[in-house]
């Protein structure tokens, strides 16, 4: 019996510059940093609170540390720059 095909993993890797941190605006899913380098990523890509999109009808959950990123960027904490992987679903 031959093995089923798996599906490849789509995604992008999201950089999060110095730019977009000191660009960003706490507690606005739009204009967080993270939106900002998804946007200049991906055009026409959204963040919100449930997740991001790409306009093109992929939507996905945020991974965890993007998650953690943003609740930091929120709350005032300290955030550096960094990427993030985005799974595309």
């Amino acid at each position: 019996m031959a093995a089923a095909a798996s599906t490849p993993e789509r995604y992008i890797d999201v950089e999060v510059t110095v730019g977009d941190i000191a660009e960003g605006v706490p507690c606005e899913s739009a204009e967080c940093p993270l939106a900002l380098a998804l946007r200049r990523t991906y055009a026409g890509a959204q963040v919100g609170e449930e997740g991001w999109q790409t306009g093109l009808g992929d939507t996905s959950a945020l991974p965890p540390d993007a998650i953690m990123f943003v609740a930091d960027f929120d709350a005032g904490r300290p955030v550096k720059p960094g990427t993030f992987r985005l799974f595309l679903s």
